[in-house]
């Protein structure tokens, strides 16, 4: 058996001014066949669950598995890419296809769900038909996928298997990858294709309250697997959608893949999780709130504030200032700011060298909203990094990651990582490349919504949200929508859904 491994995925803020060029995009994002195998086995990644899978399913049945990986794009979050960007990197995708789809069986594919381009409203879509033109449509093709992907009836057509992934923070990508390469080995032996059953609901969420590893998402994951089980379905799954990108589609669904198609289950989950819609509501905390609460908390540990609105992950721009702003007119001892990208300043700390006083202007290049250049005096640069390291909390555990070339700064009492490559914080990564931890202080203020939460969460003595003027309010009601269906709550506060897909 030969099949191919590919990944090609990228969650799309559609309401941020910027856009993604090539060399953003192919910044730790373009992975290369000939190292696939090698650098993403035994890693909690979409391509390390498939080969792992792959490689245990042919010990298990003795029949050997040949694995065809394709160059590969992973971006996390960000703007819209680049027309020009979008083409070369489809095109070289689309060329890879066409080389290796004629030796293969079959296809894993790994996306993210909530993608777009200039011109391109659904990058998944878009990417399967393109595909499907090469591949014809008996050619098995699953899918991994983003719990924030956008599930359409037209999505699942195009596959022969979308399974999404449960956990956020996403520590269970590697779980999702080899339920969808089990199928696919089954589909090539037996020719069995899962059914598809898809609910949409006419509601968008935040990425503020939806963690499922707190309530109240925890019990809505528990109260599906449950279902899941007693049904006996293949895979079962509450999508959150992705509230940032303004597709027709865009929000909440239910999926479920069985052997026949489940109406009757879909619609009562759909309900289920409707009625509880409002408990999903947020409760935004100010930059000067968080830090009156990080400065009161007693311990024991240290006190960590999370900056929603400029998310990296959630195609922010993660050079705002509002909260760093607060943290150094607080002049708080103990405190850290980790991290805020600015390739300028990263550049003007490695030319003066570590142990040098400079002045500088940090942040505030991107966009006005996200707050203005912070002018700074007498500036020491404590530290430079090449910025990587392996990420070792929940997110893409054993992977290797980079932040490009870094520095730790210090104004008066508060030190500052300054990366050049765009990134939200998963773990104490950019702490760790200048020999520093968490523990090292009293707050901790980085630039995440959620997916932190797999390294801090057992780790922090206290966690506090942030929400500062930023491209990713948690007030979905704040956003110029213009593409999106409606009614969809919470747009339209009184919007009625019955269940019906």
């Amino acid at each position: 058996m030969r099949l191919i491994i590919a990944e090609f995925g990228q969650e799309t803020n559609t309401f941020t001014p910027n856009r993604l060029d090539f060399q953003a995009f192919s910044g730790g994002g373009w992975k290369k066949k000939e190292t696939i195998l090698e650098n993403f086995r035994h890693t909690g990644t979409y391509l390390g669950g498939a080969i792992d899978e792959a490689e245990r399913e042919a010990a298990r049945s003795g029949e050997p598995i040949e694995l065809l990986p394709l160059d590969s794009v992973t971006v996390t979050g960000g703007a819209p890419m680049s027309r020009e960007c979008f083409d070369y990197a489809v095109g070289h995708f689309l060329d890879d296809v066409r080389t290796y789809c004629k030796e293969a069986d079959g296809m894993f594919f790994a996306e993210h769900g909530g993608g777009g381009a200039e011109g391109i409203e659904d990058l998944e879509v878009y990417l399967l038909k393109e595909i499907r033109k090469i591949t014809g449509p008996e050619f098995p093709i699953v899918s991994s996928l983003d719990m924030h992907a956008c599930i359409t009836e037209e999505f699942c057509a195009l596959t022969d298997g979308l399974f999404v992934i449960k956990e956020f923070p996403h520590s269970d990508m590697a779980d999702a990858a080899a339920m969808a390469m089990r199928s696919l080995v089954r589909t090539v032996r037996t020719g069995f294709r899962p059914v598809m059953t898809v609910v949409n609901l006419p509601l968008i969420l935040p990425n503020t309250t939806t963690c499922t590893t707190v309530e109240p998402m925890k019990s809505v994951k528990e109260h599906f697997a449950q279902v899941s089980r007693e049904k006996g379905f293949i895979d079962c799954s509450l999508v959150q959608g992705y509230s940032a990108n303004d597709q027709y589609w865009s929000g909440t669904s239910v999926l479920i893949l069985s052997d026949r198609k489940e109406e009757e289950t879909a619609k009562e989950l759909a309900l289920y999780f409707w009625k509880r819609r409002k408990e999903f509501d947020p409760h935004p905390v100010s930059a000067k709130e968080a830090v009156n609460m990080a400065e009161t908390f007693p311990g024991p540990g240290y006190a960590l504030i999370h900056e929603t609105t400029d998310n990296p992950g959630s195609g922010c721009p993660g050079d705002g200032t509002h909260l760093l702003r607060e943290l150094i007119e607080r002049n708080l001892p103990g405190s850290v700011f980790a991290m805020i990208f600015d390739p300028e300043t990263a550049e003007q700390a490695w030319e003066a060298g570590t142990g040098a006083l400079i002045s500088v202007r940090l942040g505030g290049k991107c966009t006005d909203r996200c707050g203005e250049p912070l002018e700074l005096h007498d500036v020491r640069v404590l530290a430079l990094s090449d910025g990587e390291f392996v990420f070792r909390g929940s997110w893409r555990t054993g992977a290797k990651a980079t932040i490009g070339r870094s520095a730790l700064l210090r104004y008066k009492n508060t030190e500052i990582v300054v990366s050049s490559i765009l990134d939200q914080t998963f773990d104490d990564g950019p702490l760790r490349i200048f020999g520093r931890k968490p523990e090292d202080y009293r707050i901790v203020a980085i630039k995440s919504a959620g997916h932190f939460r797999g390294y801090y969460e057992s780790r922090a003595g206290k966690i506090i949200p942030c929400e500062t003027p930023g491209l990713r309010s948690s007030d979905l009601r704040s956003y110029p929508y213009v593409n999106i269906r409606r009614p969809v709550y919470p747009l339209d506060p009184d919007t009625e859904f019955s269940g019906e897909a």
